[in-house]
């Protein structure tokens, strides 16, 4: 999402933007998601957000086949410090770009994991539809983080997008 606004503003910093499972603008539902986080992380620490923030990271078919992985994952998320992690989310909550997206003038690739509960396929292809000259591509069985889910998947459209041999 930080990439989103740096392509707005400064494209000429860039020679290609990928934008991998994210949003543009901060709905009343996406707002109140950070809202119960921030209340969550307040009364519990960020232990208190882990499994939630696992069931939309990863899909329950890979926690399933990957329990490894998965606690590597919640660990990443416990080793975020409370006041970070509270101060990130009063920043989420306050995005919005969808409406200078027709600004961007370098060439972007939207990258979504099909079963992304946190940047859903169809938020993602309406950002990809009102960037000029965007490329769309959805990662089946993905979820919010499309890299770790389906990482064949996700690497062959990054390489093609960028055009380098993978």
């Amino acid at each position: 999402m930080t990439g989103v606004g740096l392509a707005i503003h400064h494209p000429d910093r860039f020679g290609k933007m990928v934008v991998a499972d994210a949003r543009s603008v901060a709905t009343d539902a996406y707002r109140q998601m950070w809202d119960q986080r921030v209340a969550a992380i307040e009364a519990g620490g960020v232990a208190a957000i882990v499994e939630g923030s696992l069931g939309l990271w990863l899909t329950e078919e890979f926690r399933s086949a990957n329990p490894d992985i998965t606690a590597r994952c919640a660990e990443i998320i416990k080793g975020t410090s409370d006041k970070g992690y509270i101060a990130s989310c009063y920043a989420l909550r306050g995005l919005d770009f969808f409406k200078d997206l027709a600004s961007i003038t370098i060439p972007v690739l939207y990258l979504c994991g099909g079963k992304d509960k946190g940047a859903p396929p169809e938020e993602m292809r309406a950002m990809a539809d009102a960037t000029p000259g965007a490329h769309y591509v959805e990662i089946a069985d993905a979820g919010h983080v499309a890299n770790i889910n389906q990482p064949e998947a996700f690497n062959a459209a990054l390489a093609e997008f960028l055009e380098v041999q993978y």
